[in-house]
């Protein structure tokens, strides 16, 4: 898609420090809801506790409780086609031997070590060399084959392997933390606790929303880090965005809301918004970000 757009500014929600800024994000949330079709609107609301009850289905019998249920759910959750795959991904990892395992565990080694070495040789500037070791660094037949058939091949193997951890025992907050990994934290806390106000789960989509500013999938958004030492993280503020939209569209239509509903119904409608209207060729838009740049409202 050319160039990667740089990143809008970083919102500051403080009053005092950048008023219009906040206001700008509170308003391109909350119109995208208010645009959002009331039969969209309705599926988005009750999102998360769809895939919590979906959750609790897929892991009965299993020995693991919701908060587990819910962090294998998050874990996987990059790459996954959720309209496609929803839940599959609970059976199917709990089917995996020890045998398929092994294989992504050495699927994920072999992916470290040459994309290590392409940054290396591109460093050195053998762009032949770096090539060369980008297409090693794809996942390995074995991987390929313990994972044929199933939805979660189109998970990450990092992924994939965060939720072999969950399954082991170690805690979903650890596996996943806020602080490195914010969007999957908050992902996994909403669908065990679809019914509290809690953290937002901000992924390119939400951020491009506050944003009001669509974004190609491969562009760089800064949100990848939340509770840092010094500071407010990127993330924290279009969370923060989320949660003062939520209070004035909760004012306007006199209902109760999470900000996590407002962001799952914003998602849907956001999407709506990217496919609709025409190619520059004046052929319907069919799928994905095809308007970097443009606005949503």
């Amino acid at each position: 898609m050319g160039q990667p757009l740089p990143k809008p500014p970083l919102v500051d929600f403080s009053p005092e420090k950048n008023p219009h800024q906040h206001r700008q994000a509170v308003q391109s949330i909350a119109a995208v809801f208010r645009n959002t079709h009331p039969a969209v609107r309705e599926k988005g609301a009750d999102w998360y506790k769809n895939v919590h009850q979906a959750t609790e289905k897929g892991i009965r019998g299993s020995g693991l409780d919701i908060h587990q249920g819910a962090g294998l759910v998050a874990a996987v959750s990059p790459n996954m086609d959720w309209e496609k795959n929803n839940i599959d991904a609970l059976p199917e990892i709990r089917s995996l031997k020890r045998a398929d395992w092994h294989a992504i565990e050495d699927s994920e080694a072999n992916r470290k070590y040459h994309t290590a070495m392409a940054h290396r040789a591109a460093g050195a500037g053998n762009e032949e060399a770096a090539e060369h070791h980008r297409m090693a660094a794809q996942r390995t037949p074995e991987a390929n084959s313990a994972l044929q058939g199933m939805s979660i091949q189109s998970a990450t193997t990092s992924g994939l392997l965060k939720a072999k951890r969950i399954i082991d025992g170690e805690p979903v907050n650890e596996v996943l933390p806020r602080r490195t990994a914010p969007k999957t934290n908050a992902f996994a806390h909403n669908i065990a606790h679809p019914d509290e106000a809690g953290p937002v789960t901000i992924d390119g989509r939400a951020h491009d929303i506050a944003a009001n500013r669509m974004q190609g999938w491969e562009q760089g958004r800064g949100i990848g880090s939340a509770d840092l030492k010094r500071g407010t993280s990127r993330y924290e503020h279009i969370e923060h965005a989320y949660r003062s939209a939520t209070q004035a569209i909760a004012q306007e239509h006199g209902i109760e809301l999470h900000p996590h509903q407002v962001q799952a119904v914003t998602w849907e409608g956001g999407k709506a918004i990217e496919m609709s209207g025409t190619t520059k060729s004046g052929q319907p838009r069919k799928i994905g970000v095809r308007r970097a740049g443009q606005p949503y409202v």
